[in-house]
């Protein structure tokens, strides 16, 4: 598949951010989308640029921290499907796809497709789900 990304690039919170096109090509039909967006970061850091920003835990679509909007929509085409187990087979050769992160005024971009809702639902996952709940309610330390 050959595919035309509009991705969202933003440095830091502080900064503005602008929409960068990319070329995702040879990408095989049975990716993951995640996989698709791992294949462009190769591709980037190969010709010396930053990768893109986006998170993901599980990607077996269960922690949430994978969300994005993909043309507009929440998680994708895909209803009822989180980002990560959204797969090429519901894209077409061709296709132009635009790729934001999650926004609002609440929840700030602090990098690419990384917004601090991600990190507040880390939080939470780990606070709840942990063994070690002492271990998990520490203090983060911030990766931007």
């Amino acid at each position: 598949m050959h595919l035309t990304l509009h991705v969202w690039r933003q440095k830091s919170a502080s900064l503005k951010g602008k929409m960068v096109r990319y070329a995702a090509d040879d990408i095989n039909p049975d990716m993951s989308f995640l996989e698709m967006l791992d294949v462009v970061n190769w591709q980037l850091i190969e010709e010396g640029e930053e990768p893109i920003a986006f998170d993901h835990d599980c990607r077996e679509g269960i922690c949430g921290s994978c969300g994005m909007m993909i043309n507009g929509v929440a998680h994708g085409p895909r209803r009822a499907t989180a980002t990560c187990q959204l797969h090429m087979p519901h894209f077409k050769d061709g296709d132009t796809i635009y790729i934001e992160p999650w926004r609002s005024r609440a929840f700030p971009v602090l990098r690419d497709l990384i917004g601090i809702a991600v990190l507040l639902i880390e939080s939470f996952s780990l606070a709840v789900l942990s063994p070690f709940p002492q271990v998990a309610l520490r203090k983060p330390t911030p990766f931007w």
